[in-house]
């Protein structure tokens, strides 16, 4: 099991956390993550980083929500301002477009901007602020729990994929040995009246 343990805490800085124990594993992904946040070449949400998902949770919920929000509204005014393309003609009964409407969600549109902005801004100072926080104890619960929830998902990952080729499998044996019932049903009544004509020829019928 300590096999296995140490091979997937490779990928948690094995080194760091012998060396420097498990805060020294959190503030080392601390670093990375503002790191890529500064790096705007990289393509890499850092949102999506395990310890921005446990220690920072309602933080990216309310991005989440606030971004869901926000294409919402960029499809609804998109939709309310489309114009019929070249050689189309506008519907007769085509809604007629709320300009009220259209400017308030313009406006809520501004807001949310806005305040996705003041909450990304302040997404560095959260995560310091956040690992800052950590005793040791609660280190090493994070460390522990974010460790679980990976090799879970390594261990579905594999169930999952032993479940598909088990099911392929049988898929594989019944279309190679499947006899259906009118196969069953059709060999019986041949052996049923060979049968018959066998006993009518000996003259038992």
């Amino acid at each position: 099991m300590w096999g296995i343990l140490k091979q997937h805490l490779q990928r948690f800085d094995f080194l760091t956390l012998m060396a420097r124990g498990t805060r020294g594993v959190v503030d080392a992904w601390r670093i990375s993550i503002v790191t890529a946040l500064e790096d705007r070449g990289n393509k890499e949400n850092p949102l999506d980083h395990k310890l921005v998902t446990f220690l920072m949770g309602s933080f990216v919920a309310e991005i989440a929500k606030l971004e869901a929000r926000k294409t919402e509204l960029e499809t609804q005014i998109k939709a309310a301002t489309a114009t019929p393309e070249e050689g189309e003609e506008e519907e007769d009964d085509a809604e007629q477009v709320d300009e009220a409407k259209i400017k308030r969600w313009k406006k809520n549109l501004a807001e949310i901007k806005k305040t996705l902005k003041t909450k990304k801004d302040q997404f560095t100072a959260e995560l310091n602020k956040g690992v800052d926080d950590l005793t040791d104890k609660a280190a090493a619960e994070l460390l522990l729990k974010i460790l679980h929830a990976d090799m879970e998902n390594i261990l579905t990952h594999y169930i999952v994929a032993q479940r598909g080729q088990i099911v392929a499998a049988f898929e594989n044996w019944w279309d190679k040995y499947r006899v259906t019932l009118a196969e069953i049903e059709r060999v019986r009544s041949e052996a049923t009246e060979k049968l018959a004509g066998f006993l009518k020829g000996l003259g038992y019928v």
